[in-house]
């Protein structure tokens, strides 16, 4: 039971941190996107 309650912890941080950097991927993105169109 705790080995299972270790192993759910670890997805869901890996699911946030996953979650984060797409994120800031697309924020990337469409700042990239503003910079071509502005410059």
């Amino acid at each position: 039971m705790r080995l299972i309650n270790i192993c759910w912890f670890e997805i869901v941080i890996a699911s946030q941190l996953f979650f984060m950097d797409y994120k800031l991927i697309n924020q990337i993105i469409r700042i990239a996107k503003w910079y071509k169109i502005f410059t």
